[in-house]
């Protein structure tokens, strides 16, 4: 093992992914044994958004969600206006956590997780 990622929200999985695709030995640990139910987001934006379509993963997301650039990105308790700023096209896929968590192919059996984590 060449890696250890705590938390398996977005974030964690989708960086386990791109590093096993660089031949990097990943293990993912997780505490809760499964998805949450409580939304602590309500989509993806930016980056992440070209990442998952760079991937091929952006369709079985977005299906049925809005995936496409936003006119304003709350940032803090500021709206910012991107159309304002000539050529900017923010994009975003509209998604409860819950539900994005839920899109992920996600492993192994709950037989080989470690004792008090959940690797998934």
């Amino acid at each position: 093992m060449d890696v250890v990622v705590c938390g398996a929200g977005p974030v964690g999985l989708m960086l386990s992914c791109e590093l096993a695709l660089a031949d990097i030995s990943v293990v993912v640990l997780e505490k809760r044994l499964e998805n949450s139910v409580v939304p602590r987001a309500n989509g993806i934006v930016g980056q992440p958004v070209r990442l998952l379509e760079l991937r091929g993963l952006l369709a079985g997301f977005s299906a049925g969600r809005y995936a496409g650039p936003v006119p304003s990105y709350p940032f803090g308790d500021v709206l910012m206006d991107l159309s304002l700023i000539p050529d900017v096209r923010l994009p975003a896929l509209l998604i409860p956590q819950p539900e994005l968590e839920g899109c992920w192919p996600i492993g192994p059996s709950s037989s080989e997780r470690p004792s008090g984590a959940a690797t998934r």
